[in-house]
């Protein structure tokens, strides 16, 4: 969840919009490829923050393990969320998924910003 998570969400509105707008015409092909390359997005995302924010770790194996459990965490908690909210609550439902996961994104960003800065690094 986070930043990643907010655009994956984000990004099944946008695929779920593209079918409505297309009506019965949707091709299944189009829709997985619009779907495949927003995971592909959350996962640089996801990989990008984690890597940029986990500065601070002493070597760069635990950074490494840091930006794989963030890409991970991103698409599996989005996955099991957005399935559940979209049957509940429709569009609104993943919407309100994107805005969940961007502000657990941004306090994030900012919790890690001020252990950097407390340990000036």
């Amino acid at each position: 969840m986070g930043l990643g998570g907010a655009l994956l969400a984000a990004w099944l509105i946008l695929v779920r919009l593209a079918q409505a707008r297309a009506g019965g015409a949707s091709d299944p092909a189009e829709s997985g490829t619009l779907l495949l390359v927003g995971i592909g997005a959350t996962v640089l995302l996801s990989t990008f923050v984690a890597w940029r924010r986990s500065t601070g770790l002493a070597s760069d194996a635990h950074r490494a393990a840091v930006t794989v459990l963030a890409a991970f965490g991103a698409l599996s908690v989005v996955f099991l969320l957005s399935f559940r909210l979209e049957r509940m609550a429709g569009l609104t439902g993943l919407a309100v998924l994107a805005a969940v996961s961007a502000v657990v994104g941004i306090a994030g960003e900012r919790w890690a910003a001020r252990g950097n800065v407390e340990r000036g690094t």
